[in-house]
């Protein structure tokens, strides 16, 4: 099963068009969301339908690969 991330910023969540195909690619995504941004207060990993459209291979938000 996919996954997708979203961040709580400004008292709402909020997410992008990235979809990973392990839950463990998206924790990491989200970690590094957190290190990255000032304003994350919290994260959250979700499944989803949709298909995967990226890896994640860390450690930062610059290391996505696009699955074509």
């Amino acid at each position: 099963m996919p996954y997708r991330v979203e961040v709580y910023v400004e008292n709402e969540w909020c997410g992008n068009a990235l979809v990973f195909p392990t839950k463990n690619e998206a924790e990491d995504y989200a970690k590094a969301l957190w290190r990255a941004w000032l304003l994350v207060k919290d994260t959250k990993v979700m499944e989803t339908n949709e298909k995967a459209n990226y890896h994640f291979v860390g450690p930062t938000n610059h290391d996505i690969i696009e699955i074509k």
